[in-house]
This record gives structure tokens, sequence and C-alpha cells, in this order.
């Protein structure tokens, strides 16, 4: 599955980032705290100490792992230095710096050791990854043996009606909302199309087992608006 570029995505995440977490509480109705909080109880359920918070964005998943636990070492790694900076002032000084690192990171080609990671989180994210598969590749290699990935990301509903009202406001009303929040229409039409795109349930499922992945879990919430997935390395 291929994306847009590297570099179109980063550019359009660099323009956003000052106005992202605004437009992400407007767009999901605050929902999107609920679900990220929900991938953090999951992780937090096997007792990891090192996580790797990827395509970490402006830092909303690090700070829920930070609030619940003195004892994780967590990396926040995005590969847009714009989305870095919003995350480093809102966490920076509030926990203690050996706790928490920060890295601009390409998904695809990661400098991470191999087997570094207890676990490995990305909400939101991993439909912008270029080459999804090589991304998981790199997931698969900086996980250690029996450690769990993470993924939180949008789907559409089964259910016929809410299906198609998810559809028609992703088409209609998230670019109109999103561009008036941030000035940026391409940027929320650009989500409507990755979201569409994404192979999400079973599908899903079976690119993180071609990856080497076993034990796949799926949890539709929100009715199947949002699913968090866990797998087993």
């Amino acid at each position: 599955m291929q994306s847009p570029s590297k570099k179109h995505v980063k550019e359009m995440f660099n323009r956003i980032a000052s106005r992202y977490d605004v437009a992400n509480r407007v767009l999901s109705f605050g929902l999107d705290i609920l679900w990220r909080r929900r991938m953090v109880e999951l992780v937090l359920k096997d007792r990891p100490e090192r996580v790797l918070d990827l395509a970490g964005g402006t830092g909303d998943v690090t700070l829920a792992f930070l609030r619940r636990s003195k004892l994780l070492n967590i990396t926040l790694a995005d590969f847009s230095h714009g989305m870095l900076e919003v995350a480093r002032k809102k966490i920076s000084g509030k926990f203690p710096e050996s706790q928490i690192s920060f890295a601009q990171e390409d998904a695809q080609k990661m400098k991470f050791d191999s087997n570094s990671f207890d676990a490995l989180t990305i909400a939101f994210g991993i439909r912008n990854i270029e080459n999804l598969e090589k991304g998981l590749a790199e997931m698969y290699r900086v996980l250690r043996n029996g450690g769990g990935v993470y993924v939180l990301e949008f789907s559409i509903p089964t259910f016929f009606i809410l299906r198609k009202s998810f559809v028609f406001y992703l088409r209609n009303i998230v670019p109109m909302v999103g561009n008036f929040l941030t000035n940026d229409h391409d940027a929320y039409a650009y989500l409507d199309k990755s979201i569409e795109a994404f192979p999400y349930g079973d599908e899903f499922c079976n690119m993180l087992r071609s990856a080497g992945f076993s034990q796949c879990e799926v949890r539709p919430l929100s009715f199947g608006i949002v699913t968090l997935y866990k797998a087993v390395k």
C-alpha cells in the first residue's frame, strides 16, 4: 500500500502542528482523548519498561503514559520537526528527563537498535507511512521478542447508516472545519482520503501477520469509527 510521499506528508504536518491539538479536539468532539487513553490502558496491562511512541505527534499519547506510570522509559518519535517542537513544549520540565526522550525518525528506517522496546504505540499515524509494509517490518525489528505493537487508527463503520454518515462527515464536514481551524484545506482533505484508503479490521491484521506478528486482536471503538489493534512479536 502506497501513501503520499514522505516529503508531502511531513510538510503538511509541519504546517498544521501549532493548531493540530485544537483541530483534533473539535473534529473528534473530544473523543480522541478517550481513544488514546484506551490504548494506553491496554499497553500498561502488559507492564512494559521501554515504550516507543511512534508518530507521536504533539505528544498526547506520551503524556498519557507519563501521567499513569513513573516506571516507564518512553521515546517519542515523529518525522515532523514541527510536531516534535509542540510535543517538547507540552512535556519538557513536567517529568524527569531520564524518563522521556525525543527523536525525529522515519518510520520506514529507524535508527534504533533491533529488540530495543517492550511496546510500540502508533496513534492515528500508521496510514501516513508511505510504504506500510516497510513500516511494519521496522516496527517488528525494533520490538523485543514478546513485545506488543498497539495501533490506534480510524476505520469505516460496518453499520450501513453510521457508515454513510461517517463518510459524509469525512468528505464534507472535516475539510471545511479543518480549514477553518488551521487555514489548511489540503491537510484535512487528505485526512478523508487516507482514512477511506486504509486497510482496517481483518485486512490490517493480515498485514501485521505478514510482517511476522501474531495474536492480532481487533477492538472497534465508538461503533467502529476507530479501531484499536494489538499484535505480538
